[in-house]
């Protein structure tokens, strides 16, 4: 307390080795000085942020619950099985638009198109505001007789309806004898 009565804080040295020295420059600060100026500059840091990001509301971008791309998965082979004979392949894909189709390659060579409409309650329970969620199962019966043995690139790839098309995934497989 000073002889006005005013209660002080310590003084908080911001430069300098000696807290003397820095009192006789004038440098030091209290403590409540330096968190009044953190304080404004974390406010005036936190606006500029803001602003920066704030979109305008007459040119804004409406985005949709789900990408327009397809989007899926494959859920048969599980990376690094190994496939004999004839191998069960299946997955599930969607799109806001609907799928087109769902094809099959090994190595990057197209094999065959999978047979869509399967049920997936899982599917429809997780995303049931897409048309076709509850049928979103695809699936392959794949010949290995005519695939050399060996480990193999599989790639599943789904079009939709509206021309968009992307990998639901890749998988290396093994083809056995």
């Amino acid at each position: 307390m000073d002889i006005s009565g005013r209660m002080h804080s310590p003084p908080l040295t911001v430069i300098g080795n000696s807290a003397d020295s820095d009192r006789s420059m004038g440098m030091a600060l209290s403590t409540w000085q330096v968190i009044w100026r953190l304080g404004l500059l974390a406010f005036v840091l936190l606006t500029a942020l803001m602003m920066a990001c704030k979109q305008p509301t007459d040119t804004a971008v409406k985005f949709s619950t789900h990408a327009k791309m397809p989007f899926g998965f494959v859920d048969n082979p599980q990376p690094g099985q190994a496939l004999r004979g004839t191998a069960q392949l299946g997955g599930w894909a969607l799109a806001e638009g609907g799928i087109q189709e769902v094809a099959i390659y090994l190595d990057r060579n197209f094999v065959t198109f999978a047979t869509l409409g399967g049920a997936r309650p899982d599917v429809a329970k997780a995303y049931p505001s897409l048309p076709g969620s509850e049928s979103a199962g695809w699936n392959v019966i794949l010949n290995t007789a005519a695939i050399p043995a060996g480990t193999h690139e599989l790639t599943v790839q789904a079009h939709s309806k509206d021309g968009a098309c992307r990998d639901l995934g890749t998988v290396a497989v093994s083809i056995v004898r």
